[in-house]
């Protein structure tokens, strides 16, 4: 089942920046045998774990198909540059994390295309797994490749290389998918067969080999109601901080302001609003099975959900019991109110972010974004009348009709702000400038995309117009968004430059470190495509590379919203009435909303009853009670670091709802105490943890066991009174032992090592983060050590003096100098002062 053994991962890992990025094991993984399944399916993000490990979508379809007995999904998220190299070196296969699983031995792998820099990784993902990167060159022996996201609404630039498209929503689709893939498996389908019978199944899926045969229309898929089925309660929780590491409670889906430049706005159309009751259903089982501090509603524009009061005003209890913050990513300035400010506060102080897009009225008509600048001092002010020190503003530059006027509307906007900042202690404005881009699928899909040197100069323009304390203002390289809007509006063609920039090494480039430029511009002249092509007007008239692609919305609407941009004029809110852009067949597929009656509730009304209950809050008074538990960090668990093994114990405490002591402040926090960090790999087998409690708990060994994920287990714990000192005061030594994986020459250790004692001094050069190098003695660290030859192992006792020690590299560097053979390494015990003594009280 599992492609590397223990020490293959072990020796991998040990050589890449973060290795808990490979190594699975989180909290509510689902992992399945493989041999047992009917269907296995790897659901692969293209890009790092940490900004994968964030997207909703993938955990609901990870839910979804692993509710199926004989269904598994696993995962695989883009190896960072350190990984793909030591794969490569090694000739290491990419696998998945659940199983370390040959993503070649799945029945399917499916990609998700949320973002078109990630283009490259896709290629570079199949070249890891020893898949062929071009679909005509796959047959039955490799997995059915797939893809789906808002980027599949052009699927042009990655035809060459991918199977099958879902385009639209896949919560009620993918079960059906699996089960024809399963059946064409029993059967032995040839891969023409199966594809042509999923295309016969569903007109949502875009096979480009049978497409480009027989031409037919592709339609998007609409789930008519977000039912609570496609929802996880028990979402997978990362072991390494991510970014957006939250609970996300979907409240609806779509979006009824019509911003044309908005390309969600348009796909995701109509609105389909959830119930009240599922979302409060779905919140209390996530939090009580997830600990997380912050639960995000997410939404296109959260203040349009149609009975959000009422929601917030139902939830409110249960976050504050759980210490949760609350955070709203996509509030609409016309819509801010004390209310919604207050649930903003009522747990730790998350970020506040304003989106007025434009700097004049008249461009935000042009784009209906239909807010006055009134609305936007309003918002603000009352924002930091309630305590907010940073607020973001969002803006583009570039928009259509844009002018000079324009840009100076936004400075003067800036300037407006920070005179209402000025009235309050500390303020700190954050402006992002944000490029244009076209995007398929909107009204402004034919519009030009302006030159990066153009954009440049506009956005320099207010930067050097806006030099004010406490205004800070971001902005991203215009050329970069200039290659985002090249791939967003590519043809077929266009799939040749990707696999050509691929192979001269672009990968991550939506990471700025390693985005090249001039490598995309090269790629482009040497496949005699001009980029002019891509980024002039198109003609309305011709066809485009992705009209073959129905989002819902017709194209009459779409050009129809172009002419009003052109006049400025507003488009209503659909809620308002329907503006005729077509999506709705008001029959099946209509917009949903709570106050209108046509929000299905499907949690029965009894299911109350059989709810655990609503953790009750923990009271601070004046007595507290200090548990002193010993625990062992073993086996995948060691990949972890110091602060992500800290975060691992919060929300283990926040599962069990025990009446943990918190910090004061404006963003309080669970009083744990560890001692000196486990050198990352390493595996510790006594270890000490401090926490605090406002009431006595029984039994704490066995309820943190019994949520901790394997590799973590508490040994023993008691009570140590309320006045001990820390851990790392009362830590004395560390017992190390290291075993080497390879034959090393024992002979020539201990030579050195004798020679070593004749020496008053062991000076090492130690690297700090921060503070830079720095040369220290190590010889006064070391208590005792021993060589075991048979063995091949070395063990070495560190004494702490002053908080300082010493570490087992810079010990190991003493006689192996910069070649230290592979080890595995482990922490035998923390040596506590008095420990004995402390076990009696």
């Amino acid at each position: 089942m599992e492609i590397l053994n223990k020490e293959i991962l072990h020796t991998l890992l040990m050589q890449v920046q973060k290795p808990g990025r490979y190594v699975g094991n989180e909290f509510n993984l689902i992992k399945k045998d493989p041999d047992k399944m009917d269907v296995t399916c790897c659901l692969a993000y293209p890009d790092v774990y940490e900004v994968g490990m964030a997207f909703q979508g993938f955990q609901e379809l990870y839910h979804l198909i692993n509710s199926v007995d004989t269904f598994a999904a696993e995962r695989v998220y883009a190896p960072w540059t350190d990984m793909e190299a030591v794969m490569r070196k090694e000739k290491i296969p990419l696998f998945s994390l659940e199983n370390q699983r040959a993503l070649c031995d799945f029945d399917v792998l499916g990609f998700t295309l949320q973002y078109e820099m990630t283009y490259t990784n896709i290629l570079n993902m199949l070249d890891l797994s020893m898949i062929p990167l071009f679909s005509d060159m796959r047959d039955e022996k490799f997995p059915l490749i797939i893809a789906g996201g808002s980027c599949s609404f052009n699927p042009e630039p990655l035809a060459p290389f991918i199977d099958l498209f879902v385009i639209g929503d896949a919560e009620d689709i993918i079960l059906p998918f699996l089960k024809i893939i399963s059946e064409g498996k029993r059967k032995k389908w040839s891969r023409n067969t199966l594809l042509n019978t999923l295309v016969k199944k569903n007109s949502s899926f875009y096979i480009p080999v049978v497409w480009d045969k027989k031409p037919y229309q592709v339609r998007a898929h609409k789930v008519t109601e977000l039912r609570p089925e496609y929802y996880p309660e028990k979402p997978l929780i990362p072991l390494i901080e991510i970014t957006h590491d939250r609970f996300a409670l979907e409240i609806q889906r779509g979006c009824t302001e019509g911003c044309r430049f908005c390309q969600a706005g348009m796909i995701y159309r109509p609105v389909r609003e959830r119930h009240p009751e599922d979302l409060f259903q779905q919140a209390i089982h996530t939090l009580q099975n997830t600990g997380y501090e912050e639960m995000s509603l997410l939404s296109l524009s959260t203040s349009d959900y149609s009975d959000l009061e009422s929601v917030i005003k139902k939830l409110l209890p249960v976050i504050q019991a759980c210490h949760v913050s609350m955070s709203f990513p996509s509030l609409r300035l016309d819509s801010i109110n004390p209310n919604l400010l207050d649930a903003a506060l009522s747990g730790r102080r998350s970020g506040l972010t304003f989106a007025p897009e434009a700097g004049t009225e008249r461009l935000r008509r042009v784009i209906n974004k239909n807010i006055t600048d009134e609305q936007l001092f309003s918002a603000f002010t009352l924002a930091l009348e309630r305590g907010w020190k940073t607020v973001k503003f969002y803006f583009m530059v570039g928009l259509p009709t844009e002018t000079y006027d324009d840009l100076e509307g936004i400075v003067r906007l800036i300037y407006s702000l920070y005179k209402i900042g000025r009235s309050f202690k500390n303020i700190n404005i954050h402006i992002t400038l944000s490029s244009f881009i076209p995007k398929p699928a909107t009204p402004f899909q034919w519009e030009a995309q302006i030159h990066p040197s153009e954009l440049q100069a506009r956005i320099d323009y207010i930067k050097q117009k806006v030099r004010l304390p406490g205004v800070k203002i971001m902005s991203r390289d215009p050329h970069y968004t200039l290659i985002e809007g090249l791939l967003a509006r590519g043809d077929r063609q266009t799939a040749y430059v990707i696999y050509n920039v691929w192979e001269k090494g672009a990968r991550f480039d939506a990471w700025q470190e390693y985005f090249e430029f001039h490598r995309w511009i090269d790629a482009f002249e040497a496949c005699h495509i001009p980029i002019d092509t891509y980024i002039n007007p198109l003609d309305p008239e011709s066809p485009l590379p992705w009209a073959h692609i129905d989002s819902g919305v017709s194209e009459t609407y779409l050009l129809k919203e172009r002419e009003k941009a052109l006049q400025a004029e507003i488009t209503q809110d659909c809620r308002n009435g329907c503006t005729g852009c077509e999506v709705c067949d008001f029959k099946e597929l209509r917009m949903r909303t709570v106050k209108a009656g046509s929000s299905s509730l499907f949690s029965p009304p009894d299911e109350f009853s059989s709810n655990p209950s609503l953790p009750q809050i923990s009271h601070q008074g004046s007595d507290k009670y200090i548990m002193r538990l010993e625990f062992s960090k073993t086996g995948r668990l060691r990949y972890i670091g110091h602060q992500d093994l800290l975060r691992l114990l919060r929300r283990s405490l926040n599962v069990l709802h025990l009446p943990v002591r918190f910090s004061e402040g404006f963003n309080p926090r669970p009083k744990i105490s560890l001692g000196y960090p486990i050198p990352l790999g390493f595996e510790a087998y006594s270890e000490f943890i401090d926490i605090s409690f406002n009431a006595p708990v029984m039994n704490l060994k066995e309820k943190l066991n019994s949520v901790f994920p394997l590799g973590l287990r508490i040994l023993d714990e008691w009570n140590v009174g309320s006045d001990i000192p820390s851990i790392m005061e009362y830590t004395a030594y560390f017992d190390y032992d290291i075993l080497f994986l390879t034959p090393v020459d024992f002979q020539g250790i201990a030579k050195k090592l004798d020679n070593l004692k004749k020496q008053d001094h062991w000076w090492i050069t130690r690297q700090h983060p921060k503070k830079g190098k720095k040369t220290i003695d190590l010889k006064p660290f070391v208590d005792f050590y021993t060589l075991n030859k048979t063995r091949q192992s070395v063990t070495v006792r560190f004494l702490i003096k002053k908080g300082e020690t010493g570490r087992v590299d810079e010990f190991l560097h003493l006689f192996f100098e910069e070649c230290i053979p592979p080890y595995e390494g482990h922490r035998l015990k923390t040596g506590l002062i008095e420990n004995d003594v402390l076990k009696e009280r």
